[in-house]
């Protein structure tokens, strides 16, 4: 655009061609971050990209509007009025270029010591008061995508309270005692004294529109070490706790803790340290092995002098080393499932959570992962999901 504007294209002479074009140029790119910043703000608001699409679009030609409006009584208008009207990307815009362009009228064109010195002396508006307040667009479209983005995100995601960014409460500690650890029955088993714990779940429920209850008051304690291995057939409500664990999902009541942040207010914090092989495979098919590998460790927080023997550990123990160059939807189903749970496990994740992982694996790839869980579980808390009586009883 600045091109178009500044270079002489036509009989060699250029549109602007009094004024600075990296001038231009810049006033052009401050207006393009205000529209960006603008689309993120849009994009919050919607489910459907097309809807967004058509709507947002709708509402960028509106922002015009002002300036139209303020264009038959301008001169009367206060600098404080114009200022305000600039609220509006598409308004500051219009009064941006409107200035430049009687710039160009009085021979001098926008040059860089002319942002702060309006173009006519019976005019108060110039182009750095008109960028300083497309800046301040940008900003106040930001906190909008941010803010409503936390308390409006939409299908997947749990909630902030409407006053989140008022809220200051000290994080839960995990090592609280409650209520349900306290109980004393000859049908619940004593919890170990010695391991600490990895996961609690506080009267977890879900209950889905026509009164469906998922999940009915679970709590339930697993341990650092250990592996837990919740047993049920289909539409049990087990993907439904893994979806609630991982925030996925809001809880319609209940909580739960993982290395003590609650994952209805501390959901970054659980995420942090949080390893989750899904149900079904959700790989990269452009990425090969190895790269899945390093992008999971790094994205975990593994440094990069560690990260050669991270890939190679898990390369040897998943048996993928032959595969270690190959794009993922070159791979098995069985050996995408290895993968998958090989992304859950590289990093260090200290809580690790697997929904289903043997499904569509040999027997002896099942036996095989079984023992490589076993290996692994040292230091981390392992929740697993199966409808198989014989994998939950080895493990």
């Amino acid at each position: 655009i600045t091109a178009l504007l500044c270079v002489p294209l036509v009989n060699n002479i250029p549109i602007l061609k009094h004024s600075d074009w990296t001038a231009i140029w810049f006033f052009l790119f401050i207006y393009s971050v205000t529209t960006v910043c603008f689309c993120f703000m849009m994009s919050v608001f919607f489910d459907k990209a097309s809807v967004a699409a058509r709507v947002a679009g709708f509402v960028w030609i509106l922002s015009i509007v002002p300036y139209k409006l303020a264009l038959p009584i301008y001169d009367s208008l206060s600098i404080g009025i114009k200022s305000s009207l600039n609220i509006l990307s598409n308004s500051a815009m219009s009064f941006g270029i409107r200035s430049i362009i009687r710039l160009e009228v009085l021979e001098r064109g926008l040059q860089w010591n002319d942002f702060t010195t309006p173009a006519t002396i019976d005019e108060e508006l110039n182009v750095g008061l008109v960028i300083t307040m497309l800046l301040v667009d940008a900003l106040i479209y930001l906190t909008i995508a941010v803010y409503v983005e936390q308390v409006m995100p939409g299908e997947f995601g749990i909630a902030k309270p409407w006053y989140f960014p008022f809220s200051f409460k000290c994080r839960s500690s995990a090592s609280k005692t409650s209520p349900a650890q306290n109980q004393k029955s000859d049908f619940i088993e004593s919890d170990p004294s010695s391991s600490p714990v990895g996961i609690q779940i506080r009267n977890l429920r879900k209950v889905y529109p026509g009164n469906k209850t998922a999940v009915n008051g679970l709590v339930l304690n697993m341990y650092e070490d250990q592996i837990t291995v919740l047993l049920g057939h289909n539409g049990a409500g087990k993907t439904t706790t893994m979806s609630m664990l991982t925030g996925m999902i809001a809880p319609t009541s209940g909580t739960a803790y993982l290395n003590g942040h609650d994952v209805r207010t501390e959901i970054e914090g659980v995420r942090r340290s949080l390893g989750i092989c899904p149900q079904h495979n959700v790989l990269f098919d452009e990425l090969t092995v190895e790269e899945h590998l390093r992008f999971f460790a790094r994205l975990k927080g593994i440094p990069n002098n560690d990260l050669h023997q991270e890939i190679d550990k898990y390369l040897v123990m998943l048996k993928l080393t032959d595969k270690r160059n190959a794009q993922s939807h070159t791979l098995s189903g069985g050996m995408k499932r290895r993968l998958a749970v090989g992304v859950a496990l590289c990093g260090g994740s200290k809580v690790v959570l697997l929904d289903e992982p043997t499904s569509g694996l040999d027997p002896s790839a099942r036996r095989s992962l079984w023992d490589l869980l076993q290996q692994e579980k040292k230091h981390r808390t392992i929740l697993l999901t199966t409808h198989f009586m014989d994998e939950a009883d080895v493990l």
